[in-house]
């Protein structure tokens, strides 16, 4: 299991400790690795991997979770995999990555 850390990348913005506030339409957060440094600097492997996160909109805000892959052709809206939102505004996604990664970016607020 590798446990990533979330770094905002952009139209988010800290509001508390595990707290963001979206600023804009697209907030996003690039996963890197939990020591740091660039988004992933060991080769992640390809294959199935289990993604969780709890996520909570504020309001009437429903999130609508992205999360997209770079296999080395740089972040690909055609890409992208929905993520599904559980009840409890949680995700547990199992998820197929293809065979090289070169970085993961969760978008939390996509457009339903």
């Amino acid at each position: 299991m590798i446990a990533c850390r979330i770094e905002p990348k952009g139209q988010i913005e800290p509001e508390g400790e595990g707290v963001w506030r979206s600023t804009g339409s697209d907030p996003q957060f690039r996963l890197t690795h939990p020591r740091g440094g660039r988004l992933f600097p060991f080769r992640l492997a390809g294959g199935w991997v289990r993604i969780r996160a709890d996520l909570e909109g504020l309001g009437h805000t429903k999130p609508v979770p992205l999360l997209y892959v770079d296999d080395g052709s740089g972040f690909r809206e055609d890409e992208a995999v929905r993520l599904e939102l559980r009840e409890d505004g949680g995700i547990d996604d199992l998820v197929r990555l293809p065979r090289r990664v070169r970085g993961l970016r969760l978008d939390p607020l996509a457009a339903s």
